[in-house]
């Protein structure tokens, strides 16, 4: 973005459009790569969290079979345990969503903060306050970096007060 009117003076629109594209499919791939461990955790994490349950249970149940317990105090366990355990899930997927936008947040500002290739240092841009005469370009010649000749021998006048239009295909020059 910061580099657009370079990019647009040497014509490298299809270029640029192809770095775009090849970053995208990368993205896309790391992405999908990421979606398939977050389908690999979740039915893992519940598996751990089922087993652990049932451990708690087979235990429990020993403790009140032994009279260690009261079946009210293993009760009274359970529901807690169970009012725990998901909420403590429900924290990691928070804590998983707020890294992930933060991880984003830092991308968008590099990209905030990124300065434009071409710019203008406002200590050394002065306003114009008034032009008189004529601008006249003599013998006016452009290539591209790859040799194409775009502009040879172009001379023009242009007088004050008048308006001059440059029309032409894209990459013939014009800017």
């Amino acid at each position: 973005l910061s580099g657009i009117r370079v990019v647009k003076s040497f014509v490298q629109e299809e270029a640029e459009l192809d770095r775009f594209d090849a970053a995208a499919r990368s993205y896309a791939v790391k992405n999908l790569r990421m979606v398939k461990i977050w389908g690999l955790m979740g039915p893992m994490i519940q598996l751990i969290s089922g087993i652990s349950y049932m451990i708690v249970l087979g235990y429990g149940g020993i403790q009140v079979i032994n009279a260690r317990i009261s079946l009210g105090e293993f009760v009274a366990f359970n529901a807690y345990l169970g009012m725990l355990i998901w909420p403590m899930m429900a924290v990691g997927r928070v804590i998983n969503v707020l890294q992930r936008g933060s991880a984003s947040m830092e991308r968008l500002n590099i990209l905030f903060n990124e300065r434009p290739e071409v710019y203008d240092d406002p200590a050394t841009v002065k306003p114009v306050e008034s032009l008189r005469g004529q601008i006249e370009f003599r013998n006016l010649n452009f290539s591209y970096p790859d040799g194409t000749q775009a502009l040879k021998n172009i001379n023009i006048k242009l007088k004050q007060g008048k308006t001059l239009a440059i029309i032409g295909r894209t990459g013939s020059g014009k800017t």
